[in-house]
């Protein structure tokens, strides 16, 4: 499956600051691209999690253990990887990951365990926006 399809979980964007979200099974997902920001990054890296808003567990809880994941970097808009699932998407494999100190709850609790599957050098955005252009928001 292409990059640009494996995006397509992600859905559409409907109106301003509002995304249509895709129910792929579990054969249509071939990867997930997470999210992070220069602020949620080193959590992710040192937890080996990757974590998603709650939304996203329609999705999310279709990720199996050995399926290929990325982590885009919202702050410098790269793209890094290669990292694979260890464990299936669940909700709350970690409640204390990014704890929001307001509600002592984590903000994102649609989460998977991740390794490092091939590193690779960060990919600028230029190089991978157009392979999931219809998926792609900033």
């Amino acid at each position: 499956m292409s990059l640009k399809s494996s995006a397509d979980a992600y859905g559409k964007r409907q109106n301003a600051g509002e995304v249509k979200l895709r129910m792929l099974p579990p054969s249509q997902l071939g990867s997930v691209i997470f999210g992070c920001t220069n602020n949620t990054i080193n959590e992710c890296l040192s937890k080996n999690l990757f974590g998603l808003p709650n939304r996203h567990m329609v999705y999310v809880q279709n990720i199996r253990k050995g399926m290929p994941l990325f982590l885009f970097n919202y702050s410098d808009k790269k793209l890094l990887g290669i990292y694979e699932a260890i464990s299936d998407g669940k909700k709350n494999i970690d409640t204390t990951a990014w704890t929001s100190h307001r509600t002592g709850k984590t903000t994102y609790p649609a989460q998977v365990s991740t390794c490092i599957r091939h590193q690779c050098n960060p990919l600028p955005e230029n190089l991978f926006k157009r392979a999931i252009k219809d998926n792609y928001y900033t």
